[in-house]
């Protein structure tokens, strides 16, 4: 192995280390955004075959597919469109039943912010 190169790679990595930290808010500022505009390039190219694989797996998918997967989420909006009339009519019942009994109504949804420290893995 050549140790040269290993030197001057190390030694190269080191000055761009200092000469980073030695910088001011300013220079780093704008030393972010320089860096930064390098992967702009990079997110438009990823943004641009992801959508054109969209628009093709669309273009390819044929229309019975379509048809299908459209009357299946239809069927599947109409189930939960009655299974939500149905809890409204359980939920109007329950408020009923609490008057007549003269019950405190139900407390609402309290959220607690929390941080979690740790996790049991088992």
């Amino acid at each position: 192995m050549n140790n040269r190169s290993y030197l001057i790679a190390t030694s190269t990595v080191a000055l761009l280390a200092m000469a980073c930290f030695t910088l001011s808010p300013k220079g780093s500022a704008q030393a972010k955004r320089v860096f930064g505009s390098f992967y702009i390039p990079l997110f438009s190219a990823q943004k641009t075959a992801q959508t054109a694989g969209d628009y093709l797996t669309n273009q390819t998918t044929p229309r019975e597919t379509l048809l299908r997967e459209n009357k299946e989420l239809k069927r599947q909006n109409e189930i939960l469109e009655l299974k939500l009339r149905h809890i409204s009519i359980l939920s109007r019942e329950n408020r009923t039943l609490r008057q007549q009994l003269k019950m405190q109504p139900e407390p609402g949804w309290n959220p607690r912010l929390t941080r979690i420290v740790g996790r049991d893995p088992s």
